[in-house]
């Protein structure tokens, strides 16, 4: 017996038929009962079976005898490479020899279209005659761009887990894999740059207190350069291994084989001795390949250079900012972190419209109930319904009192992040989500927000961090209502935001446009006066009450009473002259009563819109002309 673990035996053996000593891994009776237990072995052993390559553990036989299910692979005597690090920092020759030897170990995996999804210090091995090994292919992905299954976080353990059937360690994770989306060799390369690191420094690249902030700081924050833990080494290494922790998959290397190859110039730079280029070129052919190599190697530096935001500066914005906002997402399964998320998405498209109408820029939003309605919620659907230049992506996450939202600002044509930003406080502070999301998005875009505008951002939110939780899970819960049940819970939480703040005009029109729908699924009248009530006190309260005027008018029109559902939209178009929604609205009820006024509305509305899109929308609305 060599060792054992959760899945099984290792057990040194002799090949009678070859006469050579192998390993024999055999599932134990308790794993054996599993039937995933006992695919993913199978798995595993066919996985390898495809791979011949000396970077690879070399599998010989599989099989089953009498209920032992057994994998049989060549016997490594050595150390992983978790224990050889212990204790003692690796030399930068046998660091970098280890990171080539790996690359190319991926390399013929990735050929072979097999993505491993697990590198780690424990799954290399390194035999005692030096030679590197890649061990465990239980998870790996058969077909590259396979995606893998949801996840779910432990809030003590490193490990991402799907009933108890290990995805991945979260501490070496890609950005796309914590995600749950997608991967591909790209993703490998990502955790190949966290072995690279490690190797170098002895310091994980990612490191939290729990799981969860270890994947908050994969998915947000670059690791402490390597020359900070290790002055001595080569700034060309560094740019290795940064290219391959890139957050986005585009940006790092194309392919293991790239990684190994730059590796390897460093190297043989490195071993060269110091004397003249030209002592080189006329020595030998070996010193001719070196400088070969170490052009090569700069013009690999020179593609770092453009694509790791240290060494350049951002890409270019579209001259046309035509913005979409996407549904932001979460880390977890917290459904009121859910709901808020939802609401959050919600609150930033509104603030970024309310922008929008007080820019000269070439600025305009599409507004999130119509990108809700049409399926707008990828980059490229933004792209394609709606000709966005720019899709606006979001994650919230939260670890014990704190929370961040990550927003991402990608070019919706070729889907490559612009332009990123996180916002981080504590769940006691929340209110500061309220403007905060808006402005940086505009200061990340090069947005200039009037001071008016900052004004009446300011005047729509409340000071309460309870209530404005509660009315961000009150807008999620709202927008995905599909029966009483749901429409109850959000009333509930929009009631609880106005109780703890009576002068939060924005959550009484929430509350009243609640009402309304309820009304319109019951019937009941009693729910459509409520709606009036809240709709009157929020035109008192708020110094722009157009959005009060808008529900007021909503109220009217379902009560049949279209002569006072054109009063408010009035008040609401002489409040707002530069929002192009509210002349927009007027126009239409002028267009459905008859009354010759409309085109004469309409006129107003496209200096306030000052563009319209492909489809003839005016920029801003839902609402559409001939």
């Amino acid at each position: 017996l060599l060792g054992a673990g959760g899945m099984g035996e290792v057990y040194r053996a002799r090949d009678t038929q070859l006469s050579r000593p192998v390993a024999v891994k055999v599932i134990s009776d308790r794993v054996a009962q599993g039937r995933k237990a006992i695919d993913r072995f199978e798995r595993e052993a066919k996985t390898v079976a495809q791979l011949s390559h000396p970077n690879i553990l070399e599998i010989h036989d599989f099989g089953r005898d009498d209920g032992v299910v057994y994998a049989v692979t060549e016997l490594l005597e050595g150390k992983d490479l978790r224990d050889r690090m212990r204790g003692s920092m690796l030399p930068l020759s046998k660091a970098l020899e280890i990171g080539v030897e790996v690359a190319n170990g991926l390399a013929a995996a990735h050929s072979k279209g097999i993505v491993h999804r697990d590198i780690k210090p424990e799954n290399i091995f390194i035999t005692s005659t030096g030679q590197v090994k890649i061990l465990d292919f239980g998870i790996a992905g058969l077909k590259a761009g396979a995606a893998p299954e949801k996840v779910e976080t432990g809030a003590h353990t490193e490990s991402l887990t799907l009933t108890g059937d290990v995805l991945g360690t979260v501490g070496y994770m890609s950005p796309e894999q914590v995600r749950g989306e997608k991967v591909d060799a790209r993703s490998d390369i990502f955790a190949l740059g966290c072995l690279l690191y490690e190797v170098l420094t002895g310091q994980r690249a990612f490191q939290g207190e729990t799981s969860q902030d270890t994947a908050m700081a994969i998915l947000n924050r670059d690791p402490d350069p390597i020359a900070d833990h290790r002055p001595d080494i080569p700034h060309g290494i560094e740019v290795v291994a940064r290219r391959c922790l890139e957050k986005q998959p585009d940006e790092r290397f194309e392919s293991a084989r790239d990684v190994a190859f730059a590796l390897q110039a460093i190297t043989e730079i490195g071993r060269a001795p110091s004397t003249s280029k030209l002592d080189l070129l006329r020595r030998t052919k070996r010193r001719r390949v070196i400088v070969g190599l170490a052009i090569a190697l700069a013009a690999i530096l020179g593609l770092v250079a453009t694509s790791y935001p240290v060494w350049r500066a951002p890409p270019l914005l579209p001259e046309s900012k035509h913005l979409a906002v996407l549904p932001f997402s979460v880390i977890g399964e917290d459904p009121e972190l859910q709901e808020s998320a939802a609401g959050l998405t919600r609150v930033v498209a509104s603030g970024l419209s309310l922008i929008e109408q007080g820019s000269r820029d070439l600025f305009w939003v599409v507004p999130a109930h119509e990108a809700e309605n049409r399926g707008a919620d990828s980059v490229e659907g933004a792209n394609r319904i709606f000709g966005a230049t720019i899709a606006l992506s979001g994650q919230l996450q939260r670890s014990g009192d704190r929370l961040r939202l990550d927003l991402d600002a990608v070019d919706a044509a070729t889907g490559r992040s612009l332009r990123r930003l996180s916002i981080e406080d504590s769940v006691s502070n929340l209110s500061s989500f309220q403007e905060e999301p808006v402005l940086q998005t505009c200061e990340m875009l090069d947005i200039p927000v009037a001071p008016e505008t900052r004004e009446r951002l300011a005047t729509a939110t409340t000071t309460m961090p309870e209530g404005f939780e509660s009315y961000l899970r009150g807008i999620g819960l709202f927008a995905a209502a599909e029966g009483l049940d749901d429409l109850n819970r959000a009333i509930g939480q929009f009631e609880n935001a106005t109780a703890l703040d009576p002068l939060f005009a924005t959550g009484r029109v929430a509350l009243g446009q609640a009402y309304l729908r309820k009304h319109e699924f019951s019937g009941e009248e009693e729910w459509i006066d409520r709606a009036e009530a809240e709709a009157v006190q929020a035109a008192k309260d708020s110094r722009w009450p157009e959005d009060a005027y808008h529900l007021l008018a909503d109220v009217r029109t379902a009560e049949g009473r279209m002569q006072a559902a054109i009063e408010s939209l009035e008040n609401a178009a002489r409040v707002a002259p530069e929002n192009a929604e509210a002349h927009l609205r007027l126009a239409s009820a002028y267009q459905k009563t008859g009354r010759g006024e409309a085109p004469r509305i309409l006129a107003r509305a496209l200096p306030a819109g000052e563009a319209l899109s492909q489809t003839g929308r005016v920029r801003g609305s839902g609402h559409q002309f001939r």
